[in-house]
């Protein structure tokens, strides 16, 4: 298999390494320098509110992402249109203009849960 950007990745169901265990990870980006990427499946008991003041009505659960970086805040979508927005497989983007995202959210022009 050839690792990039948008490649969804499965631990091994005994890999001994607690970031890593029975975790799922797309990759963001992959080159001989860095891979970069997100656990998708560690859901913690905290909702975006409660972490991001500008975001007041959005009540997901954000998701552990990973074991560096634990302080930044990074976000999944499918919205194309959003500025800055990183392509990493078909209908899947990373980041973005956080200010288009507020105002769209606050405005019900995109969907919360589409993040």
């Amino acid at each position: 298999m050839t690792l990039a950007a948008g490649r969804v990745l499965i631990s091994e169901p005994f890999l001994l390494d607690p970031n890593f265990s029975r975790s799922v990870v797309i990759l963001t980006e992959h080159s001989d320098v860095t891979t970069f990427g997100f656990v998708l499946n560690q859901k913690t008991d905290f909702a975006v509110n409660l972490v991001i003041d500008e975001l007041p009505t959005v009540h997901s659960n954000i998701y552990q992402g990973g074991p560096v970086e634990l302080e930044t805040f990074h976000y999944l979508h499918n919205y194309p249109h959003i500025e800055d927005a990183i392509e990493i497989g078909p209908k899947i983007y990373w980041g973005g203009n956080f200010i288009q995202i507020h105002t769209g959210i606050r405005n019900g022009e995109l969907d919360a849960d589409q993040f």
